[in-house]
């Protein structure tokens, strides 16, 4: 037979009468240690009612608090945000609802002119979700702001969501901001009428590429990269053939470390700098070469791999200067 916790009041002045621990506790199936506490509490206050306690008063009545028992076993994942909103408790205080109530007695001759002139805050609506039908049919929830926010939105705020591809600039100068703003609603305004006319259905993206592209005068089957080549001076700009040009191209790598070294960087001698009479020690080599000479990075890497004819030019070059 389970223990019990707590005792009736009238449990509790039989216990008193009797004044027997032992006995009680078996009769009760409670702890002798409670036994004990009831017969102390009675020799010290002279009752065994609870005294009354100092902190915050309940808020919830017993009706409310059933209900809310009946909320949380009737699905254990509701979170106390969701049991209220369910439950629909006004959060108004009596002090709030007194405040309110003169308020309107005060201002109740008040005319239409001076209502006018106040603004005001929206109070009607507490946090709290409902479940909305979207444009596809589907039954979300959303906040009640939100809700009332998207039936009454203007257009301002339209043009605002519409125009999701912002390119705002940081700058102390606040006319650049203004000119990137009109550029995009210019840019917008030329969508909406070319859907228009065209009864196209192009998404904003696209329509800005194919823009951009019109402008720059780039084919409609070309992208940046081969437009940018294409234009560039041949004097300057110097494009590359994978074929040939990268067939002989070197890349590094860290030396790794022989087996039980205790260090994680592995050094070796530098064989350029060892040809040039140089000792110098580094931690990279080429990874492509047949033996993988260790090399420094930069000016040594460059060096050691030149054709014989370069490198001696290199060299004499760099003692002339």
């Amino acid at each position: 037979m389970t223990r019990r916790q707590h005792l009736t009041e009238a449990e509790e002045l039989n216990v008193v009468e009797a004044r027997k621990i032992i006995d009680m506790a078996k009769v009760f199936s409670v702890n002798r240690c409670i036994i004990t506490k009831i017969i102390k509490q009675f020799d010290e206050y002279g009752t065994v009612k609870t005294a009354p306690r100092t902190g915050r008063p309940r808020k919830t009545t017993e009706k409310l608090h059933r209900r809310i028992t009946r909320l949380s076993k009737s699905n254990p994942f509701y979170t106390a945000s969701e049991i209220k909103n369910q439950l629909d408790v006004e959060d108004v205080s009596k002090k709030n609802r007194v405040a309110r109530l003169r308020f309107a007695k005060e201002h109740l001759n008040r005319t239409a002119t001076e209502w006018s002139k106040i603004l005001w805050s929206d109070e009607k609506n507490h946090p709290k979700i409902i479940n909305v039908q979207n444009k596809h049919g589907i039954w979300t929830k959303k906040p009640i702001e939100v809700v009332n926010y998207n039936a009454n939105m203007s257009g301002i705020d339209r043009c605002d969501q519409m125009i999701y591809y912002s390119s705002p600039k940081k700058s102390i100068r606040w006319y650049k901001k203004v000119i990137f703003r009109l550029l995009e609603i210019s840019v917008w305004n030329s969508y909406y009428i070319y859907k228009k006319i065209n009864d196209s259905n192009i998404g904003f993206l696209d329509f800005r590429d194919k823009f951009i592209n019109t402008l720059l005068k780039i084919p409609q089957n070309s992208n940046g990269r081969n437009f940018v080549l294409e234009n560039a001076n041949p004097q300057t700009h110097v494009r590359y053939n994978p074929t040939t040009d990268f067939r002989d191209v070197h890349y590094q790598e860290k030396i790794p470390a022989p087996p039980n070294y205790k260090r994680k960087t592995y050094f070796l001698k530098c064989k350029y700098c060892y040809r040039q009479k140089i000792i110098k020690f580094t931690s990279h080599r080429c990874q492509d070469c047949t033996n993988k000479p260790p090399l420094c990075l930069g000016q040594c890497f460059r060096q050691w791999h030149l054709p014989p004819a370069d490198q001696n030019n290199s060299n004499s070059s760099d003692m002339e200067s």
